[in-house]
């Protein structure tokens, strides 16, 4: 028998501890199991009405290098959301799997669990969609990461000065300060105050682009409307205007 035979047979038999011996077993050896080798347990486990321990065994899969495969995720969502109608709990694997994801860089997985996501017509919180949108904007992967910014309004879940700081810091990375200072723009007029951080991003990108006479009048707009900025934001514009040459208007600054 494979050690897949042997798990499997073991799962339908409801003898689950010794089909997690075997895994156990494997990674000992050095040998990487199968996904059919978890979906088989979550199947049983799902069958069986024991929950806890298919999402155990789900979020235990990346620690033996197995991930899981979209249709190991349709048969434990399936049976949380149609069998016994858990959408919460359906919600919070799939929360916990994109941070999971997330946090290790790999948003192919956390795109595929979010696709899952809509599929179900399950609803995240801002929380989930400011990772996921963290998560792009660090791979500079703006396009993905505007579309799960689209995707969230759609689904009537109001970004916060998080969302606007992921994406504006997104944008500036690559560069396209105007496409930030609109969504600037975008978050006041949703009343959003954005932070210090806020400002100190856009700032740098202004200075970065080689435009620093429009970062001054960012600043003097932001001060005209009451906003206020800390001495990061005054240095990043008095060393642009250092590099220039331009020591006089540096030293008004100051």
């Amino acid at each position: 028998l494979t050690y897949s035979a042997l798990i499997r047979i073991l799962a339908q038999s409801r003898r689950f501890g010794k089909a997690w011996e075997i895994l156990e077993s494997m990674k000992g050896l050095g040998i990487k199991p199968q996904e059919c080798d978890f979906h088989v347990l979550i199947k049983h486990y799902c069958e069986d009405g024991n929950y806890s321990r298919a999402i155990h065994a789900l979020e235990a899969m990346p620690s033996y290098g197995v991930l899981p495969s979209s249709e190991t995720y349709h048969t434990l969502l399936n049976h949380l959301i149609e069998k016994v109608e858990k959408k919460d709990m359906a919600m919070n694997v799939c929360k916990r799997m994109i941070v999971k994801f997330s946090e290790a860089g790999d948003m192919d997985n956390a795109l595929c669990v979010f696709n899952q996501v809509k599929e179900k017509k399950l609803t995240p919180d801002v929380f989930t969609m400011n990772v996921l949108i963290n998560g792009f904007s660090k791979e500079s992967a703006m396009e993905s990461a505007l579309e799960c910014f689209f995707d969230m309004k759609e689904m009537g879940i109001k970004p916060d000065v998080v969302t606007y700081r992921h994406i504006i810091r997104g944008l500036c990375g690559k560069g396209k300060v105007d496409d930030a200072i609109l969504h600037l723009k975008e978050m006041k007029c949703d009343n959003i105050k954005p932070d210090i951080t806020i400002y100190s991003i856009l700032m740098y990108c202004f200075c970065n682009t080689g435009r620093v006479d429009e970062g001054c009048m960012f600043l003097n707009g932001i001060l005209s409307e009451g906003g206020r900025v800390d001495t990061l934001v005054y240095s990043v514009i008095v060393s642009a205007f250092c590099k220039l040459d331009r020591l006089d208007e540096a030293c008004v600054l100051c």
